[in-house]
């Protein structure tokens, strides 16, 4: 299956794309940032200006092609115009999730080598360790001076290079690296994704193709930049299409300043994760729909789950298309694209895009060559030996189906597991069908290897619960504390488990935790999904009288028997 359509290559850099929308685009906004709850916009002179100043700072100080910079902060104006200064000048980046721990972060600098690093101020700075490799901190606020390292603040670097009217003339070519990115490691240490300038325009260079996005209008970004979907395609679809990114300071937890923002704002798209669309089709305020679904929205974009059918159709009502992607960190990551004009199919992500080919392996796993796939690992060359194909096609570990429709996501490779008859089960679909039935469900992990059956952890979504207006299916009871869910929730699974083509994988019993995932914990990753591994270790106690109902339940939790049994304890 191969993307349609001939994509013309534009620029041979990063750089050379900005300098050319800074020309073209000079009155124009590039970003928009709160100020004293109001958005200030700045224009692409001035924030080009910002990047000639730091990139001259960077050479200033000794870094050029193949030097290191890492960020260990949130989104942020600084954030943007030192990245897109590094890169200019040859410079690798490296943004790291700001909610880190002091071991993960110091192991991550170390690994990655960094030259450079970028922190918001004196408390990340106290987290670092030593690192030979750094030779200079640069701040985003003004601190003390370090004595291990050279320091020095954001606007002292654009002091240092202000001396220069043009940037320090370097050449970078398309096959240089431009980024590594960490990957969320679900099921390890994080990989370093490396992603050269070309891999990174031509993902916009395809979207560019199929949306014919004109310049103008507006994006509420809140998706952090150290995940490839709002640091990668996101955050340079506003950049090269001419779309302001408007830098939302909700960072998608404060769903009430999320609303506030949007009512400034206005968005003409929306690229989110399926829990907040659910967030904010049932935020409990009159009037809030026809603010939320304004004349200027033209679409809205999700990836990284299946958008529940309740919140799908609340955009159909509205005639808000929704498109929907698939892919990777290693791919850019964008591989596949719905359309939004065809119905959407259940766990079917469309397409690939232009110059993107996909073909299965023996097994089912998706196999993609194009010009958006990584060159290799940071540092893992026994990985990356074994990661492509003889020709050249990348492992995704993702198992999917060519159906008619486009694309078909089963599940990861590595979470099948077989029951103890031999019979595999694909957890991914169960899951998906449970989540994408009920919104009172935040997370759901299905476990049974070896067993005699299958068997789940159910996590509530507390909010959706105590909130007085909720987007449910029809029939719904609106539970409003574990113990209603677990009756409401026991007829939803055995409505779908009547369903169910393969009987086996029939959900036999579950257990409702009244308790929270947590990231310090490693039960989810920097972008939230759940890491399988860990939970299951830091919730063994309650896994193990799934399976063996003689064993003494842990208190707090409530153990329900799908069918006629009902609940347990």
């Amino acid at each position: 299956m191969r993307g349609g359509g001939t994509v013309p290559v534009r620029f041979r850099s990063i750089g050379q794309f900005l300098a050319d929308r800074a020309k073209a685009w000079a009155a124009q906004p590039v970003l928009l940032t709160k100020n004293a709850d109001r958005y200030e916009p700045l224009s692409w002179q001035d924030f080009y200006s910002a990047i000639q100043k730091a990139a001259n700072g960077l050479c200033a100080k000794g870094f050029g092609a193949g030097n290191k910079l890492a960020f260990f902060t949130p989104n942020s104006l600084e954030m943007l115009v030192l990245e897109m200064a590094a890169m200019s000048i040859g410079m690798i980046s490296i943004p790291l999730f700001s909610g880190y721990k002091e071991q993960m972060f110091n192991d991550l600098i170390a690994f990655c080598e960094a030259d450079a690093l970028v922190v918001p101020g004196q408390t990340q700075q106290a987290m670092l360790g030593v690192h030979p490799s750094l030779k200079c901190l640069i701040t985003l606020t003004p601190t003390d001076l370090s004595a291990r390292t050279t320091t020095l603040s954001y606007q002292d670097l654009l002091n240092l290079g202000a001396d220069q009217e043009t940037p320090i003339p370097i050449q970078v070519n398309r096959d240089d690296i431009a980024l590594i990115m960490f990957t969320s490691g679900t099921m390890s240490f994080p990989k370093g994704v490396q992603l050269t300038h070309g891999n990174i325009l031509s993902q916009q260079e395809a979207l560019d193709f199929l949306w014919q996005t004109q310049p103008g209008g507006r994006l509420l970004s809140y998706l952090p930049w150290h995940h490839s979907f709002g640091g990668i395609f996101e955050k340079f679809f506003g950049l090269y299409s001419g779309t302001a990114l408007a830098l939302d300071d909700s960072r998608g937890k404060d769903i009430p300043r999320l609303v506030a923002n949007w009512k400034a704002i206005k968005p003409m798209a929306f690229f989110s994760v399926p829990k907040i669309f659910q967030e904010l089709v049932s935020y409990p305020e009159p009037g809030w729909r026809s603010e939320f679904f304004h004349r200027d929205l033209r679409f809205v974009f999700t990836a990284g789950a299946p958008l529940p059918g309740t919140v799908s159709d609340v955009f159909i009502q509205n005639n808000i298309p929704v498109l929907e992607g698939w892919g990777l960190t290693e791919t850019s990551p964008c591989c596949t694209l719905t359309d939004g004009k065809t119905k959407r199919v259940p766990n079917v992500v469309g397409f690939p895009i232009p110059g993107v080919e996909i073909r299965l392996d023996s097994d089912g796993e998706i196999l993609v060559n194009g010009p958006n796939v990584m060159p290799g690992y940071y540092q893992s060359p026994e990985r990356n030996a074994r990661i492509f194909t003889e020709d050249g096609f990348f492992r995704t570990g993702d198992l999917g189906e060519i159906t008619p429709e486009g694309l078909k996501i089963l599940t990861r490779k590595d979470r099948l597991f077989k029951l103890a008859n031999a019979e595999k089960v694909n957890p991914t679909v169960i899951e998906n069908q449970v989540l994408g039935h009920c919104p009172f469900v935040k997370h759901l992990l299905v476990l049974g290897s070896g067993q005699k059956n299958v068997s789940a952890l159910v996590f509530p979504n507390k909010e959706m619960m105590a909130s007085p207006r909720c987007s449910e299916p029809e029939g719904c009871k609106n539970p409003q504390d574990s113990g209603t869910l677990s009756a409401c929730l026991r007829d939803c699974i055995d409505d779908l488990n009547a369903r169910l083509r393969k009987q086996y994988e029939s959900i036999a019993c579950f257990v409702i935790l009244d308790q929270e995932l947590e990231l310090d914990k490693g039960e989810l990753t920097p972008s939230l999904k759940v890491n399988p591994q860990t939970v299951m270790k830091n919730y063994a106690t309650y896994i193990e009288p799934l399976f063996d109902p003689s064993l003494e339940k842990p208190a707090g939790a409530i153990y329900v028997q799908v069918g006629d049994q009902g609940v347990l304890v």
